[in-house]
């Protein structure tokens, strides 16, 4: 079991015990695992799906997310997220990444894939 502490926690301490599946079952957690061969197995797929994403245009949808979540929603809020996605879908990694899914190669930034350490 998992230690979890919260403020909305109704205990002397503050803190409860959440096990591993009741904390995917509230949203806490995406994925349980119960063996060490799981957990290379889906840090593994993480890894790749982390690699698979061009670091240029994963910066600049997190930007994007950060901009939209703070200004209101207007017409120049649509221009701004529309300029964005122009912009990035200019650059030279995005036309990298397109001449690779055309020729159905791993794209540039994923060629050197990251491993978990053993």
């Amino acid at each position: 079991m998992e230690l979890t502490c919260g403020r909305y926690a109704d205990t002397p301490t503050g803190c409860f015990w959440l096990s591993a599946p009741q904390a995917r079952d509230f949203g806490l957690a995406d994925e349980v695992v119960t063996s060490d061969s799981e957990m290379r197995q889906a840090v593994e797929r993480i890894l790749r799906m982390v690699t698979s994403a061009a670091p240029g245009a994963a910066a600049a949808a997190k930007a994007l997310v950060r901009h939209v979540a703070t200004h209101p929603r207007d017409e120049a809020l649509l221009a701004h997220t529309a300029s964005e996605l122009a912009r990035v879908r200019r650059t030279a990694e995005c036309a990298a990444g397109m001449k690779a899914v055309l020729a159905r190669e791993r794209a540039p930034w994923a060629e050197e894939a990251l491993v978990m350490p053993v």
